[in-house]
């Protein structure tokens, strides 16, 4: 979570950044050093993405590590003049300010174990909060004033009037550390077995107490050793409740002995040397000759695998096979991200839209022409000179006009104005002429085109 914080909030500003600063680059580029010059603008814009990733994200992390200081600096201040409660208003800050994402995971770690040492006294003070007792136990695993915050957490864990799974989680991580504390194990072991409890945190404790052949041995293989061997468990409290189960009025069950000889056949091929398996090892060693031949002729029990198992099975090697991915990814962090911005270049230069050239449309034919016009015939006239008169005058406004030849030494000259597509364009014509007082009447004659 804290990786995707940091991540998505040095995106957001990047992506917040990148339009101002893509235009500003742009516009030096094209309009005083390149101009009139063409160059690829997108290749130019993820360039310029690239490089504003890891600048914001020195400037966040800048950011970041100076209000951590400031706030360290502030709460060490307090604490040295004994003011724990103005301290305390502090933590919240740096809780948020971790939660924030301005500071790197690894920049986190190091500034919580910074914290943990100056606040250390605090946390061992104030142990009825929850956030004190899980930064003395990570105190405890970085051996961080280690045996003050074992004692101080150990003291906690006994002084608790009711114990919850959240104390028995302490207390399993103090055994841990010091598995040889037996007066914290004896304890869980009598609270649990008054409460006849056998789940796996009372196992944890059950295990480390026969480990040691503590007292209450005889009653923890009272409550535990039947569910046990009916189970066929091969965890490590199985073998150990086998182990002491041998030692004692249990040592005839056929059941144990034979347990027994498969917990040491399991430990031997895996070399495991450790109190487990030597204690194994030397109950196994009593065992007859007969009855070893005899299991290692049967073999161990092998249930056959339900379909449940065989999923189960499916989803650990895919769970496998991921996080050996994600492992060869974090180990070549720079390759993956290197590669991933090639393949993005890539993609987006052969995916960008182009520009769709422009298609020029093909010549249209020319419309084949009327072989008939209309025109309006104005005027008939005998004479020559006169026919030439009207025509000059029609002329005179602006109009086409034509003189046509009498067919015959005693025929007519007949006047003839314009040339339309149509009977219906000339009709009109020849009525806005009349209207406009240039003619006085008209007819409309059809010519053939010549």
């Amino acid at each position: 979570m804290a990786t995707f914080r940091w991540f998505t909030l040095r995106l957001f500003w990047s992506a917040l950044l990148l339009p101002p600063l893509a235009f500003f680059l742009l516009w030096i580029l094209h309009e005083i050093f390149f101009k009139d010059i063409y160059f690829p603008d997108v290749f130019l814009v993820i360039v310029a993405a690239l490089l504003l990733f890891p600048l914001v994200s020195f400037a966040l992390t800048s950011l970041g590590r100076r209000r951590f200081d400031f706030l360290q600096e502030r709460g060490k201040s307090l604490l040295l003049t004994e003011r724990g409660d103005a301290a305390a208003a502090t933590l919240p800050l740096l809780r948020r300010l971790f939660d924030s994402g301005l500071l790197a995971p690894r920049d986190q770690e190091k500034c919580q174990q910074a914290l943990r040492r100056t606040y250390f006294p605090f946390y061992a003070g104030h142990l009825e909060h929850a956030h004190a007792r899980e930064q003395l136990l990570a105190a405890l695993r970085e051996g961080v004033r280690a045996e003050e915050a074992y004692y101080a957490l150990k003291s906690y864990v006994l002084s608790q009037p009711q114990l919850t799974l959240g104390v028995a989680g302490i207390a399993e991580e103090l055994l841990d550390y010091k598995p040889g504390d037996q007066a914290l194990a004896n304890f869980f072991v009598r609270h649990f077995l008054e409460n006849r409890s056998t789940h796996y945190r009372a196992e944890y404790f059950y295990a480390n107490h026969l480990s040691h052949d503590g007292g209450l041995s005889e009653a923890i293989l009272d409550l535990c050793l039947e569910r046990i061997l009916g189970h066929e468990r091969k965890d490590d409290f199985a073998a150990w409740c086998c182990a002491r189960a041998f030692q004692s009025k249990w040592g005839a069950d056929p059941r144990v002995r034979r347990a027994l000889f498969h917990f040491e056949e399991d430990y031997r091929l895996a070399q495991r040397e450790d109190d487990l398996a030597r204690a194994v090892a030397a109950c196994a060693r009593l065992l007859s000759p007969e009855e070893i031949a005899r299991w290692r002729t049967e073999g161990p029990p092998v249930p056959p695998a339900t379909l449940k198992e065989q999923a189960q099975k499916w989803y650990v090697s895919a769970r496998e096979w991921v996080w050996q991915a994600l492992t060869w990814l974090r180990r070549h962090r720079a390759a993956a991200l290197a590669g991933a911005g090639v393949l993005t270049v890539l993609l987006l230069y052969l995916n960008w839209p182009s520009r769709p050239q422009e298609e020029t449309p093909a010549p249209q034919p020319a419309a084949a022409e009327p072989q008939q016009y209309f025109s309006l015939q104005v005027s008939s006239v005998r004479e020559r000179l006169r026919a030439n008169r009207m025509v000059q005058s029609l002329q005179s406004s602006g109009l086409e006009v034509r003189l046509i030849e009498p067919q015959t030494p005693a025929g007519w000259f007949a006047i003839r104005v314009g040339r339309y597509p149509s009977q219906e364009k000339a009709q009109a014509a020849g009525d806005s002429l009349k209207t406009a007082g240039i003619i006085q009447e008209f007819l409309v004659r059809s010519e053939e085109r010549q």
